[in-house]
């Protein structure tokens, strides 16, 4: 949160209006926590406030999955093995369906993909896949923190988004006169 303040007293004179995506979406929450002064309005794009419950939302998402590809997941966190083609496949699946809703992936999310796979920081933080969360973050749920919250709020979901409606919902219930929106088809 203080780097995002030192960049805000850096860039901007007066108040400005943070937008947080997916795990940014949580770090944006953690800073209205704390400097909700310093902020116009707050937007939280497929964010979430506790990353059990998302993980908990994912789990349902894959039980969803055709029963092959659920299986090919299940298999893999059990061998802890996502890097054979087989479970790459599997997860892609997942992913197609509540990440991207293409056909096959444009290369500048597989050239994105590819970046994080060579990167340590996310399996660090996050674990193996999107919905096997068993990083440094699994635990983290700012929800009864966010309540403080009181600058206007927009908190937006794809309506197929691994970070579930449900989720973006617990935020809304969260944050007093907060907007929400699902987006339809996406």
């Amino acid at each position: 949160m203080e780097e995002v303040e030192e960049v805000r007293k850096k860039l901007a004179k007066d108040k400005v209006i943070l937008l947080g995506h997916s795990w940014g979406g949580l770090l944006a929450l953690a800073y209205a926590v704390k400097y909700q002064n310093n902020l116009k309005g707050l937007i939280v794009s497929s964010g979430l406030s506790s990353v059990p419950l998302t993980v908990k939302e994912m789990r349902r998402l894959i039980e969803k999955l055709p029963e092959q590809t659920k299986n090919t997941i299940y298999e893999c966190e059990k061998n802890n093995d996502f890097s054979s083609d087989r479970c790459t496949k599997a997860v892609n699946e997942f992913y197609l369906m509540h990440l991207f809703m293409f056909h096959r992936f444009p290369d500048f999310v597989q050239k994105t993909f590819n970046f994080i796979a060579n990167r340590k920081i996310y399996k660090i933080m996050n674990g193996p896949t999107e919905f096997e969360i068993t990083g440094t973050i699994k635990d983290i749920d700012i929800t009864n923190n966010i309540k403080k919250i009181n600058i206007p709020t927009l908190i937006l979901v794809g309506e197929h988004d691994e970070v579930t409606p449900r989720v973006a919902q617990v935020i809304h219930d969260n944050i007093k006169n907060s907007l929400f929106y699902v987006i339809p088809n996406s």
